[in-house]
């Protein structure tokens, strides 16, 4: 029911627009007209005109596809960019069909209403006067009555089924006439493909910058509180790291917030094999004993590609953060390097138990995964003589089919 009410306020906002230009035309008319009467032909192809020229004005398509998706549930109407002439050909049709249709609309209703309207005046005794000027007087048989009711019923219904009809051929022409071509499906799926790319590696960046700095911040209070009141130097070394790892947070969360606010923000440089002492030290300084091996030439400024140096330095940083999180031991061994074809990331760490093995599933391994296979490597995870072992394989060459 709600639906067929906004169908047809749609409609009716349609007729109020024909109305307006029909008064215009009748007064354009109506000034050339040499007699008392109004040429009728002329009177609508005018109409007709001027709402056709509406249709190519500048942000009709914009109104015209707002109110349909908004009234009539349109889902597959868009504002086409650039907006070409084959567009508002396009729109201009619908601008007439919307306002004609609107205008049946209309004067179905007033039918409706003028038809539930005589049975009352003629019960009141009143004479009825009928559009061609002949009286209608109250009958005064049940017959008589009884035909009249039959009237009013098939007014009514007929105007009510117009109306529903109405609706759904409006609903059922908008996308035909204010929905995409060809050429737009092409460029509307390219849009959405790189909308959601976009958010993917949001949430990506998120999970990498703001959950590593929440879980530093949390080992380090952690840390902090060990030590309170036995160890001023190591408290006020805990809480700087705190302030510094929230400071990155907030950085990484106005980047974000940037990207959902405005579409796109400037990206800062990703980190790579360059920062892989800082992030060994950060967690060194957090009590992970971490025996690294990093191949030297990985930090040679060019000699990997800028893609595969980012993601291998968020699996490092993954994968230390779970080992300081859920493994035991407090120890890992970290080894990066490349063999004839591929940079090899290779973080092992003590098995921490039953916590360590729900951590499987979480969604930072499965966002890594993404991201490696995106580049045509593997990311594999495994336990091995009460180690966990995580080994990740990024192509040098490019992506391997």
């Amino acid at each position: 029911m709600r639906a067929v009410v906004r169908r047809t306020v749609f409609l009716l906002i349609g007729g109020a627009v024909a109305v307006t230009f029909l008064l215009l035309a009748a007064s354009v008319v109506g000034a050339f007209a040499t007699g008392t009467s109004i040429n009728l032909w002329a009177l609508l192809v005018l109409a007709l005109a001027s709402i056709a020229l509406v249709g190519f004005l500048p942000g009709i398509r914009e109104v015209q596809t707002a109110a349909a998706e908004t009234l009539l549930g349109a889902t597959e109407v868009v504002v086409p960019e650039p907006m070409r002439p084959k567009h508002r050909w396009r729109t201009a049709l619908w601008t007439c069909v919307h306002q004609i249709i609107g205008f049946l609309t209309g004067l179905a209703i007033a039918a409706v209403g003028l038809a539930v309207a005589v049975p009352w005046v003629l019960l009141s005794g009143r004479t009825v006067v009928n559009f061609t000027g002949t009286p209608l007087d109250p009958p005064t048989t049940g017959l008589g009555w009884l035909a009249v009711a039959g009237v009013v019923v098939a007014i009514v219904v007929a105007g009510v089924a117009f109306v529903v009809g109405a609706g759904l051929a409006a609903s059922w022409s908008a996308p035909l006439l204010l929905g995409p071509l060809g050429e737009d499906r092409l460029l509307l799926a390219e849009r959405r493909l790189r909308r959601e790319q976009e958010y993917l590696r949001l949430s990506r960046d998120l999970h990498d910058g703001v959950g590593h700095a929440l879980s530093g911040i949390s080992l380090q209070a952690a840390a902090a509180r060990r030590v309170i009141g036995r160890d001023p130097a190591r408290t006020e070394a805990a809480l700087a790291a705190i302030e510094q790892l929230a400071a990155t947070a907030a950085g990484e969360l106005d980047h974000a917030l940037g990207v959902l606010r405005d579409g796109s923000a400037p990206r800062h440089p990703e980190p790579g094999a360059a920062q892989l002492d800082a992030l060994l030290q950060s967690h060194r300084d957090l009590g992970l004993e971490v025996d690294a091996r990093i191949d030297p030439r990985l930090t040679a400024a060019g000699d990997v590609p800028a893609l595969l140096d980012a993601t291998a330095y968020r699996v490092c940083a993954e994968a230390l953060s779970n080992a300081a999180k859920h493994g035991s031991g407090r120890r890992a061994a970290l080894e990066v390097r490349r063999d004839a074809a591929d940079l090899v990331v290779r973080v092992t760490n003590p098995l921490g138990g039953s916590v360590m093995r729900q951590r499987r599933a979480g969604r930072g391994l499965e966002g890594l995964r993404e991201r490696v296979a995106v580049l045509g490597g593997r990311l594999e995870t495994a336990e091995d003589a009460g180690q966990w072992v995580l080994t990740a394989r990024l192509p040098m060459g490019g992506r391997r089919d």
